[in-house]
């Protein structure tokens, strides 16, 4: 057993007068469940040897309280009780009429449990005492017929060993018998309290009972309470019965096996909660903390709570606080519920029941349920005449300030006595005495006030206390609202305060009506006299009075002792909540001295602190200031659920991840199945994305990856809705869709995932990881049909990632025409991006046109440096420069958007648009004259849209042959850009620009795509041989291409450069694809062009003396003239072009060829000559007559062997 497990059920535990006694209503209690309706006989002398009796299943208990531990003294115990048995339980019947129960056949008494206070030595000396007890009843049973039963009865024997794990499972007795096992300032809920004739008695239902409401059903509370890691905020304005509702949810949980204990801020210490989770394990454990602004310690109390639950603990709070306070400083770790929207009239009404002339005082009551307790009070203490004052008066206030003392003997500005007393509750008997030596008629109005019953004393602290503090509001705002006054009264009270010493009180009471006093200088009040509220300095840290950098200049004045208060857990935690405004809200950190502020962390942080809450927020402040105090806290501390808002924080501030592997690992290593490692992994994984170092981590069976594989293994945590951290950064950081696409499916086939408000960023994450729609379409249909989430900001990036990945408008228009209705959505400066993806997907103008127009009009959209994005898909899918002219002219006007690497898109779309150089030329002129610009290759669509553009030459030519000559650039393939466009706008390549574009078309001869820059060099005169080579190659790369014939013929006499054989082949391929594989030749041009092509091969051929390539050049001719039969009347080739430059040719080349031709070769030109029979007398004679004779003549008589 645990250090503090009590070794036996003992006077020193549990604290009573006769252990006896207890010991067997203890039992009682315990066994309650298990035998409803247990009987208990006389505790002490005659009770038959039975203390507890549950008839209907005829169970036993005896309870004896033993002083001793062990075997000896419990068999000492039963041998009185079996003397006991000899002597009455005989063959005549029983000796005393208490043991006639063990002779009745009904109900007959089948068990026997024998209940022992100590613990015995081992559970076989357990069994021993069990047979011990099992055969004397046994020997019993043979007395008399009626004593039978008692041989077959079952024997449990229950010591302190048993009794204790059974008592674990029951928290709310343990704590009510075992108070010393209470850590400090945790009380027990009293279900059972008694009433104390005051005030107070109202939260007990035994004076009022409580009205549940199907707002206020106490059931959903407890429900909700349990369904928050933490607990659960009950906040709303003063008197509308907060702490009636707490406590009745308490009773409720005290119903349903929790314990319920309420937490007394003054007494709590810091270890209390981990004492009581080890005290109370497995138990389900609800705290009540009453008045939050009362406890400065909350926030470590709630990560106590968090590290509790995360270790196993089942630890809830429920607190109460009023609006104010809730509004400054929301508790982050616990859920909230506002009561001022309740139905509190049906409340008033049923407090009022029982009162004469309900109906007019619940009129009077306001709607505030603490006024009509009030009534209530007065008409239960026969106080008639109070309640018809009230009535006549019909007003609250006017009632309460007639009760009191007036002012009439006071200086003018001075507090009235009520103020100055009401401002010191809760107080103790010194204050009030040192109050009455100043101002005599509080201790008048004090002791009035305790005979009426509005005040009374608490009996554990010993504090005079208000009935409700909304009386103190009340007298105080009366007095102080009016402005002339306060600074006066104010002073007094203070002043009070400090003499007095009831700072602690005056804080809280002026804190709660601090938000009904603006432009009330607190700060310059409470500087008049520094010194004496030195010793405060902790409450006012916590107190709503002050602004964040008033509370730093409070600090600031007590700056010789920052080492010590540094120290202090409260200042430490302010000045966290300081570094988090000014790393998180910049807007709400005006007037904090920033170097005040690092001067504080610094000392703050130096000291050991066991609760990083300061130092995880100084980190975002500041990550390498606080770079190795945070290394030396995660040293210095075991892995924790805390440390994990550490390592997030360094991770979030991009702080070197290396550094802190280690502790991510050990961290992992402890809690990895959490629903917090989700928060480590989403950090880690975004902190590293894309370092290739930390890749190996991301693997398989890589440490991350190992650790996020098991976490979504769990059927627990692959539904959690935290869960969508994990897969959108995993998703995000490794593209990789294999590890969570499994559980992504069963996350969101939960409803109330998907439709969750974040769930966008999974969709998101997911589309720009994949590109599949299938996975998530279902889904993010569900979550657009939820028109909260719809017309979020945020749903721009399931627009833009939907319409990026699918270009599918259909699921996304309704509901992005509901988006862009939104006003403040349409002119968000991420719009542009929903605005990029729907243009470029749909390009549909309409839907997006009066919300870009609206976008633009706000300044700083239309000079932002994403607004290229609007200008370039706007341009690319209209056309259109009316909207987005005066726009991208002011947004051309800012420098640094001008020079933007990516400006370039917007000047090729403008151009593309437009072809107006006006607006942009200057832009462009600026844009070149950055160097990285300029020799980059985006430079390359700006010279090509240029061009295109019809712009001047002059303009670019410099820069673009600059950026040619530069690196590589002239055989990227951008490079085809700018070849293409100048040869377009030029019809000729310059010369220092030829040579670049030879070495492009050489790197890129094996891709089709180079046909357009090849048709700009093929035409230039003198190419060198690897540049002929070249675009031959692709020629007989690419044949089928349409313009391969076209692209080999401008080659013209550039082709002498190369072999016969390797140029014919090339164009018997091209040719015979086109003759046989195609459908012919029906373009002028292209048989314009073949024309001019053959006379260049002949010669090659003739060069070479290649029989072969020259035959098959001849019956290509005459393929090619046969072809021409095909022309239209409109198309049909000019005779004269064949006359003036083909044939002609040819045939002066036939004639100078010596040698006879080979009779395939004769067959050839026979076949070419029959062309000419089409030709007129006239033609023949005029052209080429004696060539065609003097062929004619060699074929037929000068060659007349011709070669085989």
């Amino acid at each position: 057993m645990s250090p503090w497990t009590p070794a036996s059920f003992s006077e020193e535990y549990a604290d009573a007068a006769k252990p006896k006694d207890d010991f067997q209503r203890f039992v009682a209690e315990l066994f309650w469940d298990d035998y409803p309706g247990l009987v208990a006989y006389q505790t002490g002398g005659r009770d038959g040897g039975i203390d507890l009796f549950q008839p209907d299943q005829g169970v036993v208990f005896e309870c004896k309280f033993t002083s001793e531990r062990g075997f000896d003294a419990a068999l000492k115990r039963w041998k009185e009780v079996k003397r006991h048995f000899d002597t009455h339980l005989t063959a005549n019947g029983p000796g005393q009429s208490q043991y006639a129960p063990w002779f009745s056949p009904t109900p007959r008494i089948t068990t026997y449990l024998f209940c022992l206070s100590h613990e015995l030595e081992n559970d076989s000396r357990r069994q021993e005492l069990e047979r011990e007890i099992r055969s004397a009843f046994v020997a019993l049973s043979a007395r008399a017929a009626s004593l039978g039963h008692l041989s077959a009865i079952r024997v449990e024997i229950w010591c302190w060993d048993r009794l204790w794990p059974k008592l674990q499972q029951r928290p709310e007795l343990l704590l009510r018998w075992f108070p010393k096992l209470k850590p400090p300032g945790l009380d027990p809920l009293d279900p059972d309290e008694p009433l104390k004739n005051n005030f107070r008695d109202y939260l007990n239902p035994l004076r009022l009972s409580f009205m549940p409401l199907p707002e206020l059903a106490v059931a959903d509370i407890l429900a909700v309470i349990d369904s928050e890691f933490t607990g659960l905020v009950l906040h709303g304005k003063g008197g509308i019965g907060k702490t009636r509702l707490m406590r009745e949810v308490g009773l409720h949980a005290l119903r349903e096996g929790w314990a319920v204990l309420l937490v007394n801020v003054r007494l709590c210490k810091t270890e209390s909660i981990a004492q009581l989770t080890q005290r109370l394990a497995g138990a389900r454990i609800l705290l009540l903390l009453d008045y939050l602004e009362s406890c400065p310690g909350f926030d470590e109390l709630a990560a106590q709570i968090d590290e509790c639950n995360a270790r196993g603990g089942h630890l809830r709070l429920l607190a109460t606080c009023r609006d104010s306070y809730f509004a400054q400083s929301p508790p982050e770790t616990l859920g909230e519920r506002n009561l001022d929207a309740l139905p509190h009239e049906a409340v008033i009404t049923h407090i009022l029941e029982p009162v004469p002339e309900a109906e007019r005082l619940r009129t009077i009551c306001g709607g505030i349920p603490i006024f009509a307790v009030f009534v209530r009070y007065l008409h239960d203490h026969k106080q008639t005449d109070s309640l018809r004052e009230l009535l006549a008066d019909g007003d609250f206030k006017q009632w309460w300030k007639k009760r009191l003392p007036t002012a009439s003997t006071l200086a003018t500005g001075a507090a009235k006595p009520s103020s100055r007393l009401f401002a010191a509750y809760p107080c103790a008997d010194p204050a009030l005495d040192a109050l009455e030596q100043r101002c005599p008629p509080t201790g008048e109005l004090h002791r009035a006030l305790c005979q009426d019953g509005w005040v009374y004393q608490d009996e554990g602290s010993g504090l005079w206390n208000l009935a409700h503090d909304l009386l103190a509001d009340r007298s105080l705002l009366d007095e102080l609202l009016h402005a002339t006054t306060r600074r006066r009264a104010l002073r007094q009270i203070l002043d009070d305060a400090e003499t007095c010493d009831f700072r602690d009180s005056a804080l809280q009471a002026l804190s709660r009506i601090a938000a009904e006093l603006p432009d009330t200088p607190w700060f310059a009040l409470f500087q008049e006299r520094p010194e004496q509220w030195k010793p405060c300095i902790a409450a006012l840290l916590v107190s709503v009075l002050f602004s964040p950098a008033e509370k730093l200049r409070l600090l600031e004045a007590q700056a010789e002792d920052r080492e010590r208060l540094a120290a202090v857990p409260v200042i430490a935690n302010t000045l966290g909540f300081i570094a988090r405004i000014c790393s998180k809200q910049p807007e709400a950190s005006a007037g904090i001295d920033q170097a005040a502020l690092r001067a504080w962390l610094d000392a703050a942080v130096s000291q050991d602190h066991p609760f990083n809450f300061m130092l995880t927020q100084a980190v975002y402040l500041d990550g390498p200031r606080y770079q190795a105090a945070a290394q030396a806290w995660l040293a210095a501390h075991p892995p924790s659920l805390q440390t994990h808002y550490l390592l997030c924080a360094w991770l979030r501030q991009k702080l070197p991840a290396e550094e802190i592997l280690s502790h991510v690992l050990d961290w992992l290593d402890d809690w990895w199945s959490s629903r917090w490692a989700t928060f480590i992994f989403k950090a880690w994984l975004d902190a590293t994305q894309g370092q290739a170092e930390f890749q190996p981590l991301l693997r398989n069976q890589g440490v991350i990856y190992f650790r996020i594989r098991g976490w979504l293994r769990l059927d627990h945590n692959r539904i959690r809705p935290e869960a969508e951290f994990v897969f959108a950064s995993w998703l995000d950081a490794t593209q990789d869709r294999a590890l969570v696409q499994d559980a992504l499916r069963d996350w969101l086939a939960v409803e109330t995932n998907r439709i969750l408000p974040d769930a966008e960023f999974v969709f998101k994450s997911w589309l720009n990881a994949t590109q599949d729609r299938a996975l998530v379409q279902d889904a993010l249909r569900d979550w657009l049909a939820v028109e909260t989430n719809r017309i979020l900001p945020e749903a721009r990036f399931v627009f833009k990632s939907w319409l990026d990945a699918t270009q599918d408008r259909t699921l996304v228009e309704a509901a992005l025409r509901d988006w862009l209705a939104v006003a403040t959505n349409r002119i968000l400066p991420e719009a542009q991006f929903v605005f990029k993806s729907w243009l470029d997907a749909t390009q549909d103008r309409v839907l997006v046109q009066d919300a870009i127009h609206d976008w633009l009009a706000v300044e700083i959209n239309r000079i932002l440096p994403e607004a290229r994005f609007v200008f370039k898909s706007w341009l690319d899918a209209t056309q259109d420069r009316v909207l987005v002219e005066a726009a991208l002219r002011d947004w051309l006007a800012v420098e640094t958007n001008r020079i933007l690497p990516e400006a370039q898109f917007v000047f090729k779309s403008w151009l593309d648009a437009t072809q107006d150089r006006a607006l942009v030329q200057d832009a462009i002129c600026d844009w070149l004259a950055v160097e990285t610009n300029r020799l980059g290759i985006e430079a390359s669509f700006v010279f090509k849209s240029w061009l295109d553009a019809e712009g001047e030459r002059a303009f670019i030519e410099s820069e673009a042959l600059h950026w040619l000559g530069h690196g590589e650039n002239a055989v990227l393939s951008g490079a085809d850009f700018i070849y293409r466009a100048w040869g377009g706008a030029e019809k000729k390549l310059p010369a220092p620009m030829l040579s670049y574009a030879c070495a492009w078309v050489r790197a890129h001869q094996h891709e089709k795509d180079a046909d357009f820059c090849i048709t700009h060099v093929a035409e230039t005169d003198q190419l060198d041989e690897q540049t002929v080579r070249a675009i031959l190659f692709w020629c007989d790369c690419y044949f089928s291409h349409p313009e391969a014939i076209n692209r080999m013929g401008r080659l013209g006499n550039n082709l002498l450069a190369l072999t016969a054989n390797e140029t014919i082949t090339v164009w018997e391929k091209l040719l015979m694809f086109r003759f046989i594989k195609a459908d012919g030749i029906h373009e002028w041009h292209e048989f314009k062009r073949l024309q001019r092509t053959f006379p260049v091969l002949f010669r090659l051929a003739l060069r070479d003396g290649d029989e072969t390539n020259l035959t098959t050049l001849v019956r290509l001719l005459a393929w090619c003239l046969q072809e021409t039969a095909c022309f239209d009347s409109d198309s049909k080739p000019d005779k004269g072009a064949a006359r003036d430059e083909t044939y002609p040719t040819l045939m002066a080349l036939l004639l100078r060829r010596m040698k006879p031709p080979t009779r395939p070769l004769a067959q050839g030109i026979r076949e070419c000559l029959a062309w000419f029979d089409t030709w007129t007398a006239e033609e023949k004679a005029q052209y080429c007559g004696e060539l065609r004779t003097e062929l004619q003549n060699r074929i037929v008589k000068g060659w007349p062997h011709s070669e085989p």
